[in-house]
């Protein structure tokens, strides 16, 4: 019984490094020219290419203190919708590695990777099955609104708020089947976290915790 579970368990681990596999070639199909692309555009040129501080990890401070507007804008007074520290930390920590719009093209791209495999899992934890679960995953890759968020650097706020709202929904999913104290307090602390990414979408979550609350109460 004992080896029969850990078979099952080493197969289920197996398919999610096929959809993780998958999903991080077919990303790199779709967007992988953004690597090659010939510089900054549009916000990124003022928030990266000409923010100090965004240029060495002693304003790592800042992030918590102010805003990626502060240098261009002289001051972050009235602004504060501009106040997100992940994304902030996210960009002089991606500018130690290289100065360069690959390497911030990069980072997105991995965000993403991590958007559409947690899509994969919050599918596959509802229905239980592979194969909706990474159509599911590979159709929402695919669809072209994403594509100025994806390539659009200064637009990783975006891919930032996605990664802890699917968090968020994951680990409540798991809570509703288990039960367990450990997958609630990731939920509020993915939905604190929230806070620190954008303003405007309490209640998109509220509904998607609405849909998913009435999905398991349903008989």
């Amino acid at each position: 019984m004992k080896q029969l579970q850990i078979s099952k368990t080493i197969q289920k681990a197996n398919k999610n490094y096929l959809a993780f596999g998958v999903l991080a070639v077919l990303i790199v199909l779709f967007y992988g020219n953004t690597l090659v692309s010939d510089g900054f555009a549009f916000d990124d040129i003022v928030q990266i290419e000409h923010n100090p501080y965004v240029q060495s990890l002693k304003y790592l401070p800042k992030t918590v203190m102010s805003c990626q507007w502060e240098y261009p804008n002289k001051g972050c007074m009235g602004r504060v919708l501009y106040y997100r520290p992940p994304f902030f930390v996210s960009t002089i920590l991606t500018y130690q590695i290289s100065p360069n719009p690959w390497a911030f093209h990069l980072v997105s791209l991995l965000y993403f990777l991590l958007i559409v495999y947690l899509i994969y899992l919050i599918t596959k934890a509802i229905t239980k099955q592979f194969v909706p679960s990474l159509v599911a995953a590979i159709l929402f890759l695919a669809h072209p609104i994403l594509t100025e968020t994806v390539d659009w650097i200064a637009a990783g706020t975006e891919l930032t708020l996605a990664v802890f709202a699917l968090l968020a929904v994951l680990f409540y999913i798991r809570w509703r089947q288990s039960k367990s104290r450990k997958d609630l307090l990731f939920v509020y602390l993915c939905i604190f976290s929230r806070y620190f990414q954008r303003n405007r979408v309490f209640f998109c979550r509220c509904s998607s915790f609405w849909q998913i609350w009435c999905f398991f109460e349903s008989p």
